[in-house]
């Protein structure tokens, strides 16, 4: 064995655990990501042969044994599910430089920020252990989310090679590159008042593009709205969101409607309309339970039809309490999920549904971290019916002082502290709110404690806070 680069034993992200290949990584999944043609279609080492679990292990064995490479693996952080591998080669520490390419095996972690993520990382780790300042790559240029995914890394076109149909791209290290987010901009008060700490009411036009562009520029490249948001949609659409992942709730289906099919494409063709894009990121049930009438099945697949006609890259819904997954699941799999969740409203983590999901490759994107803003307002503020869950509040404002946070930095470190959660929705009420959240996400990651869950419904379910 020759000597190696460097030892690396664990780096850790948000989401991912990052260390080096090992023979013992080389499984029939591994095998399985090259023999697959999507999948391996922009990888030269797959394009060879038809692989075996030999041909692997012996390719993997000369890449980790070579000095001028780092060959990496891609594990979720809690399931320790391997993901993909990542290869820097051709490490030159004379030109401080080194070439990358990934492989994202696992088709459900497309699209969902890894190569962001795990590149941010990597970047710094490469320039403080190795004195690599400069990482190049080839990316063929019908790889347009590759692409897009490595310029949101820092990475920018070199040249263009027609000839073979490629892109040359290279990041330079810098210490202000902006850290990856997995925020996505909740956008309900672009179409009405919301939150019971919103004083502002419904967001102007001319705001909305100023947090469109803000958002854009910070790496937040993904909304969340509906058509039941009043004219979020159209808002939206006149302020141009054709670069954003859109996702966008269906409404409840009406009790009367005798064609279920015909209703659900009426409601995603105008919601596209107003949105003036050709395809969804995510279309969501807003009453999930509708799957559970006598049209359930007529639902869901429609639903799928719109997928596959690419009207829409995943389906799935917005769920209120993890009993929606209990009676839903085994029969309706979602590709992606909305849930409830922030430090005192941890129930979809306590019942386990939160482990499950991601282990199934589902999108998570968590919603209600402020608690409509109840979690941010100081006691003075507060409306009086909360007042009965007085010991909640010393509790969550003495671990806040405890940890030198604001209510706004701790409601969002602890939700980031949760690896299964791929994007967290904020709404905001003006460009100055989102500008004190960007902020506020640099802070560390905190982990609060369970004195601060709460179960009793009254409190975390806002839909139950009039009947409190």
């Amino acid at each position: 064995m020759v000597d190696r680069i460097v030892n690396v034993t664990e780096i850790i992200t948000d989401r991912f655990l990052i260390r080096e290949l090992s023979l013992d990584d080389v499984s029939e999944r591994y095998v399985g990501w090259l023999n697959h043609k999507e999948t391996s279609r922009f990888i030269d080492f797959a394009q060879i042969q038809t692989h075996t679990i030999e041909s692997v292990t012996d390719y993997v064995k000369e890449q980790i044994e070579s000095k001028d490479v780092l060959f990496l693996a891609i594990f979720l952080r809690h399931a320790g599910l391997h993901i993909g591998n990542i290869k820097f080669d051709f490490i030159d520490h004379v030109k401080s430089s080194a070439e990358i390419g990934i492989l994202l095996g696992e088709p459900e972690w497309r699209g969902r920020g890894v190569a962001v993520e795990v590149l941010h990382k990597l970047s710094k780790f490469l320039h403080d252990e190795l004195g690599i300042s400069e990482i190049n790559l080839c990316v063929d240029s019908a790889n347009q989310p590759a692409i897009r995914a490595y310029e949101k890394a820092n990475y920018s076109v070199q040249l263009v090679n027609q000839a073979e149909s490629s892109i040359e791209m290279s990041c330079r290290y810098s210490a202000a590159h902006m850290p990856p987010t997995r925020l996505a901009l909740g956008t309900v008060q672009f179409g009405q008042p919301y939150g019971i700490a919103n004083q502002d009411g419904q967001v102007s036009r001319q705001e909305v593009r100023e947090i469109l562009r803000i958002a854009g520029s910070s790496g937040v490249d993904t909304l969340d709205t509906a058509a039941g948001y009043g004219n979020s949609e159209q808002v939206l659409g006149t302020s141009g969101v054709k670069d954003w992942r859109v996702v966008t709730k269906v409404p409840p289906i009406p009790i009367d409607c005798d064609d279920v099919r015909g209703w659900l494409r009426g409601v995603v063709s105008e919601s596209l309309e107003k949105l003036e894009l050709l395809k969804l990121q995510g279309l969501l049930l807003h009453r999930p339970l509708d799957l559970l009438g006598r049209e359930g099945g007529a639902i869901y697949q429609t639903l799928t039809t719109f997928k596959n006609e690419g009207l829409v890259e995943k389906i799935g819904y917005s769920i209120y309490a993890p009993g929606d997954l209990d009676a839903l699941w085994d029969t309706y799999r979602p590709d992606l999920v909305q849930v409830p969740f922030n430090v005192f409203d941890r129930r979809i983590h306590t019942s386990g549904w939160l482990q499950k999901m991601q282990q199934a490759g589902t999108e998570i994107h968590s919603r209600s971290v402020f608690l409509q803003g109840l979690l941010l307002m100081d006691n003075k503020d507060r409306p009086e019916k909360f007042n009965r869950w007085g010991d909640q509040w010393r509790n969550w404002q003495d671990w806040l002082r405890e940890n030198n946070l604001s209510p706004l930095q701790g409601a969002l470190a602890f939700v980031r502290s949760q690896p299964e959660i791929d994007r967290i929705v904020v709404g905001v009420d003006n460009s100055q709110h989102l500008s004190e959240i960007l902020a506020a996400i640099q802070v560390p990651i905190h982990f609060a404690p369970l004195n601060l869950a709460c179960d009793d419904e009254e409190l975390v379910d806002p839909s139950r806070w009039n009947q409190a």
